[in-house]
């Protein structure tokens, strides 16, 4: 009788049986590398296949820094007062000269702020600020000494009759960011370089007289216009206002110095037709012609600006 066919027990014919479970591969060694990339950087691995792996690159991350540069300037009325601890004689509104330039070209130039852009750096000009006063310097109490009369003027489009003032916002690209040095005979305050950055009253060469200043470049602002902001004549954001609305947002990439120019057309009192306008009972004036009324003489005496200045770098 022929036996039935029985299938022999694995261990019994000395077979291991096979194991349950993934075994993993051997993988060849590896180490990390960092690559360096303009703006992030990325890091890469080694794959199981000996290749690189490169893992999607870190986010970038910028610093944004908001600053407002304001102006400021010697004032002969603080001479021997002081305006600080350290004993200076500068305030925020500049001095304007009080003589009546009437010559053609012969505006009062200034500038009132200005900030300097690095290589390739993106800068976005959010804000400014504009000052102007009229006063009056009239005999003090004692012997030999004066005070000033004056006020900020706020209406936008008022100026006097024979002057008035035009204000210019530029990016000069290019332009030199080392502080220079005044020529000889410079007086405190006024300065021949049209790309600096310190507040200045810009003259081609040291007046000898106050009659002979002479405005650097014909008088022109140097510069290229920033949006529609070149030349302008209205008070929009006045200096004493609590904050600055951040609305205008203009781009500009350096290198280069934006900068806040006005120049001014100063009054003269003595002109025929400058007369303070007549007191009409129940008429309402603006302050500023009201002024005029209680001081007949007055002329510009100060001005001030300032820059709202947004800048991103990568850190």
């Amino acid at each position: 009788m022929k036996r039935p066919f029985r299938p022999y027990p694995l261990h019994e014919l000395g077979v291991r049986p096979l194991t349950t479970g993934l075994i993993p591969e051997p993988r060849p060694e590896g180490r990390l590398i960092h690559l360096a990339q303009p703006g992030h950087q990325g890091v890469a691995g080694l794959g199981g296949d000996g290749r690189l792996a490169p893992q999607p690159p870190a986010p970038s991350r910028y610093l944004e820094t908001i600053n407002e540069y304001s102006s400021y300037g010697p004032n002969s009325l603080l001479a021997g007062v002081g305006a600080d601890p350290w004993g200076g004689t500068s305030q925020s509104f500049m001095s304007v000269p009080p003589l009546a330039i009437t010559l053609p070209g012969r505006r009062y130039m200034f500038r009132l702020a200005a900030v300097a852009i690095g290589h390739r750096q993106e800068a976005y000009l959010d804000g400014f600020r504009q000052g102007l006063q009229i006063g009056y310097v009239q005999p003090g109490p004692i012997a030999n000494e004066t005070s000033l009369v004056q006020i900020e003027v706020r209406t936008p489009w008022w100026h006097f009759p024979d002057a008035n003032v035009s204000w210019h916002l530029t990016f000069q690209h290019g332009a030199s960011c080392v502080q220079p040095t005044s020529l000889v005979g410079m007086p405190p305050g006024m300065s021949a370089d049209v790309t600096a950055i310190e507040p200045a009253l810009l003259a081609a060469f040291p007046p000898p007289t106050a009659a002979a200043y002479t405005p650097p470049g014909r008088g022109i602002p140097p510069g290229q216009p920033i949006g529609s902001l070149g030349n302008f004549w209205d008070l929009r954001i006045p200096f004493a206002s609590p904050s600055v609305p951040r609305s205008l947002g203009l781009r500009v990439v350096g290198p280069g110095v934006i900068s806040m120019f006005a120049t001014i057309r100063q009054t003269d009192p003595t002109r025929p037709g400058r007369a303070a306008p007549p007191a009409i009972a129940g008429l309402y004036l603006p302050a500023e012609e009201q002024f005029l009324i209680d001081y007949p003489n007055a002329i510009y005496t100060g001005i001030a600006g300032s820059l709202l200045v947004r800048t991103t770098a990568l850190v």
